[in-house]
């Protein structure tokens, strides 16, 4: 068997991106060397990985079959790489892909990442900020190592794993007519005009669930792609909105927002932790996951 780390690396990216000219240009090669690459790969293996139509390459099922194996070998190398490039003392050292929805990356994982590297100088994190289905659906493609979301997932090839407790809270600015209530009521709620996340977002996906047989068809007037432009909204009094309370703790200590308490409706949530079941799960993975999150890998 002639397959070389190379061959499994350009096909990984023409697997992501579906066309070998985009391909080429992320990994600085011609489009013809790209397109010689998976010829060659295709005729080491004696089967087609992609149907092609047109300009674009469609991944079949003998390509999705490899993706997996591609994926670990690749990160093998890697780790092999970097054992033998290791400091003098025996520091962990590599690049730890991390996908985290926006609460988790602005409000848990700074501390956490400042107090790793005060311990381990050699590991690079890399972090992509998404909502809870854009990360699942890069863990399904292998882009990121580990996901941390706020939703639930359901993904037959994922692992999830419960992790923090949390709460979301509907809040609003102080001047908003709804704060003067001395009893909030659902149809209160539900005559008022929300400002939320997209669709995706994993608070929504928990905020929708707990209302279902509570609210009906919010007034949304705003979906928003970031926690911190929903509070500036909210707080000029346009709308009310609900998020975590992590997210919100340092708003409600200067006063800028208010909580709106509803003792009835049930907000509690739980964080997630989630991997590919078969994806190949490095030493620097299995440690920050030990000390950071408190998970262990089979």
């Amino acid at each position: 068997m002639n397959i070389t780390l190379r061959q499994l690396e350009i096909f990984m990216e023409v697997q992501r991106l579906s066309n070998t000219s985009l391909a080429a240009k992320k990994l600085y090669l011609s489009q013809s060397a790209v397109s010689m690459a998976i010829t060659e790969l295709e005729n080491i293996l004696n089967v087609k990985l992609f149907d092609r139509h047109k300009k674009r390459l469609y991944i079949n099922s003998d390509g999705q079959a490899l993706v997996a194996l591609a994926q670990n070998a690749l990160a093998v190398a890697e780790e092999i790489e970097q054992k033998f490039s290791l400091s003098r003392d025996g520091d962990i050292s590599g690049i730890l892909k991390i996908g985290a929805t926006t609460t988790i990356a602005s409000c848990l994982l700074p501390e956490m990442m400042k107090n790793y590297l005060s311990k381990y100088s050699n590991v690079r994190f890399s972090l992509n900020i998404k909502n809870t289905h854009d990360i699942i659906l890069n863990l399904e493609k292998f882009e990121i190592d580990i996901g941390l979301i706020e939703g639930i997932c359901h993904h037959p090839e994922l692992i999830t794993i419960p992790w923090k407790k949390d709460s979301l809270t509907i809040f609003a600015s102080p001047s908003h007519p709804i704060t003067s209530e001395k009893k909030i009521t659902f149809d209160m709620l539900q005559k008022a005009q929300w400002i939320v996340r997209e669709p995706g977002s994993g608070n929504r996906a928990i905020f929708e669930k707990a209302c279902s047989d509570k609210l009906d068809n919010l007034n949304i007037i705003l979906e928003l792609g970031d926690n911190e432009t929903i509070k500036q909204a909210v707080k000029t009094g346009l709308g009310i909105g609900y998020m975590s309370q992590l997210a919100l703790k340092q708003s409600f200590e200067k006063g800028d927002l208010v909580e709106i308490k509803v003792p009835s409706l049930n907000l509690h949530r739980t964080l997630y932790v989630v991997l590919h079941a078969d994806k190949y799960q490095s030493s620097l993975l299995k440690h920050f996951s030990k000390l950071c999150l408190n998970i262990k890998h089979s």
